[in-house]
């Protein structure tokens, strides 16, 4: 079994390795239905040491809120104005750990259906495609006949998004039949089985500490040859 991994992170949040689960949805729509401060109030009240937003940078006052609670704030970023973003508001933005999704879908514990895990397990590396019909955002997932049909008619997407309308709504609206897909990233091409969270955390481990020991060979400091 691999030791753990010590960075700044590990020491912040009191936790063996700088390996942390994430779901992997991206959205402008409020999932919360205007009971974000009420949620927030409950992260608090449950003792949690770290915040993670996914959807957007959060509100000043609810990152001064985290904060005052002792608790850390980070965010998911696709572009640098975002992180510049970020920044400006008070998250705290590192880079040292990893934030795993898709794999630890494929994980015992996961909560998810057996279907999802399996879906995951059997996709291969061009089976993913980036859309924008689930959110209005982009996200990755697993393609099906459902998603290929929009993905013909990328001009309605566009029109419909630009009106802040998401077309997946827009069916259910609609009474449409809509075969949802199963959300997950391009490495699911490289997952060949559904384990228990632990063991992935520790191969996840065992991989890096090789890895970083490797890098580490190459700086030892012998003459050259040449």
């Amino acid at each position: 079994m691999a030791g753990p991994i010590t960075t700044p992170l590990t020491t912040l949040l009191g936790i063996q390795h700088p390996i942390v689960g994430g779901g992997a949805r991206k959205t402008n729509h409020d999932y919360t239905n205007g009971k974000l401060e009420e949620l927030i109030d409950i992260t608090i009240e449950s003792g949690a040491v770290l915040f993670v937003s996914a959807v957007g940078v959060p509100p000043k006052h609810v990152i001064d809120r985290l904060h005052k609670a002792g608790i850390l704030v980070m965010n998911m970023v696709g572009h640098p104005k975002h992180a510049v973003k970020a920044l400006d508001l008070g998250v705290d933005i590192g880079a040292v750990g990893v934030w795993v999704g898709t794999r630890f879908v494929a994980s015992a514990e996961a909560g998810c259906s057996e279907q999802h895990k399996e879906e995951v397990v059997s996709c291969g590396y061009d089976e993913t495609d980036r859309t924008l019909v689930l959110s209005g955002r982009p996200l990755r997932l697993k393609l099906n006949d459902y998603i290929r049909d929009w993905h013909s008619r990328p001009q309605e997407i566009k029109e419909l998004c630009d009106k802040g309308v998401v077309p997946i709504e827009k069916d259910f609206d609609d009474g449409k039949d809509v075969d949802l897909p199963h959300l997950m990233g391009q490495v699911a091409g490289s997952i060949k089985k559904v384990q228990p969270a632990g063991e992935i955390v520790q191969e996840m481990v065992q991989e890096a500490v090789s890895m970083l020991q490797l890098g580490g060979s190459y700086l030892s400091g012998g003459k050259s040859r040449l």
